[in-house]
């Protein structure tokens, strides 16, 4: 678990987040200011993530402490962790993705695809680094020998 709360640290926390504001959000906010509100709840929502994160890390500490609560409380925090996100991403998804082809022209694109190709999903991305191999490695040999098929990787050559 303390594996898995590291990667999606590391992954949308500090490598995804950061590129869609000064990348994505900026060209969006360049262009257009009829997206100010979308673009202001979701970077409210990336600050607000970093949160719920230490939450989670502090719910495993606890849990694995023995905190009597601990484990309802870090699957509380989990869940609630899991709809913030799937919520936030629909928001991108239906409010900004299918509407910035409107307001960004082919260079910000291009722009925008360079800034996210440096930093491709260091698990599942076409170039995962070895730190980030080896976390994933990890991950699929501590879960339940039922789970592990969802954490092989796919051969991208």
């Amino acid at each position: 678990l303390a594996a898995m709360l590291y990667y999606i640290d590391i992954f949308p926390e500090q490598f995804h987040h950061p590129k869609e504001d000064l990348h994505l959000f900026s060209a969006l906010r360049r262009r257009t200011a009829a997206l100010d509100h979308v673009l202001d709840a979701l970077q409210a929502e990336h600050v607000r993530s970093d949160q719920i994160m230490r939450q989670l890390e502090k719910a495993l500490l606890h849990y694995q402490g023995g905190a009597p609560e601990g484990l309802a409380n870090f699957c509380a925090n989990v869940d609630a962790y899991a709809a913030f996100t799937f919520d936030h991403m629909r928001i991108e998804e239906e409010r900004i993705l299918a509407t910035a082809s409107q307001y960004l022209t082919h260079e910000d694109w291009l722009e925008i695809d360079n800034a996210f190709r440096d930093n491709r999903d260091p698990l599942f991305g076409a170039r995962p680094t070895e730190a980030f191999r080896m976390l994933h490695q990890r991950i699929a040999n501590l879960v339940p020998v039922k789970l592990r098929p969802m954490f092989r990787r796919v051969d991208p050559s």
